[in-house]
């Protein structure tokens, strides 16, 4: 967990400060400004783990003269501290992972991947595919998920299933290139291969409305010992641009919260 404390910049400040109460707005003033700024460049700098990244960003906390900020979760902490190169498996497949026992002991999960469309930029909704995979997987018949108009199976979930890209389906002559190349020595086909077109309705199905992604699913083994190894993160720090934002905006804040 990465926290920002501004108990030192507390102890600094109290004795020029005439009244606490004038302490309390200005930590307050100083803790919001914090926030508010982590964010702005987490949805600057960070691209598919932004929105990740900024729901682990808490409210601000006040203790005392102590104001903190914490940022909670595994992946926000991974890209914010950085992680060396590890087996995927011992996520994805580990304890607190939400993955299968096979009938022979062994354990199993389905990735989801979410693909882009050609200029999105890869924010919050993954790298876009190519425009000739865009071409073939927009025509999709899509798959719905609770489509309005059909009754909820268990659990209270409705899916109908579309169509699947597939490398036999009629293509043009880039998008057929496409889907013969592996983008990593490790992949055993295409990372377009059986993406969906995912539809998300709210009300009755009118052809052409809702909302649509694409999606690909990969299954992942303990019985296969090879591949889903990541290369590592490198530590994005933010918390320490927040920090010189603050130190040079301090000074400031503490003026507009003991004018009278």
């Amino acid at each position: 967990m990465v926290e920002i404390d501004t108990h030192k910049l507390a102890v600094a400040v109290a004795a020029a400060l005439p009244h606490k109460a004038d302490l309390r707005r200005a930590l307050q003033g100083i803790g919001s400004a914090a926030r508010h700024e982590w964010i702005k460049v987490a949805k600057r700098e960070l691209n598919t783990t932004a929105q990740d990244y900024i729901r682990g960003i808490q409210d601000i906390e006040t203790d005392g003269m102590r104001v903190t900020i914490s940022l909670v979760g595994v992946l926000p902490n991974m890209v914010e501290q950085g992680m060396s190169a590890f087996d995927m498996r011992q996520t994805l497949l580990g304890p607190g992972s939400n993955a299968k026992t096979a009938k022979d002991g062994s354990r199993y999960n389905t990735v989801p991947f979410r693909h882009g469309t050609p200029g999105t930029g890869g924010r919050n909704v993954g790298r876009p595919m190519p425009r000739a995979i865009h071409n073939v997987a927009k025509a999709l018949e899509p798959t719905m998920s609770r489509p309005g108009g059909l009754k909820a199976g268990p659990g209270g979930h409705t899916v109908a299933y579309g169509e699947r890209i597939h490398p036999g389906m009629p293509m043009g002559r880039a998008a057929k290139k496409i889907m013969e190349r592996r983008e990593q020595p490790h992949h055993t086909a295409s990372i377009y291969a059986g993406m969906i077109k995912q539809l998300k309705v709210y009300g009755p199905v009118k052809k052409g409305e809702g909302q649509h992604s694409y999606h690909t699913f990969r299954r992942i083994s303990s019985r296969v010992t090879s591949g889903w190894q990541h290369p590592g993160i490198s530590a994005r720090l933010i918390h320490r641009k927040v920090q010189k934002y603050i130190a040079r905006v301090q000074g400031q804040m503490i003026k507009a919260a003991t004018r009278p």
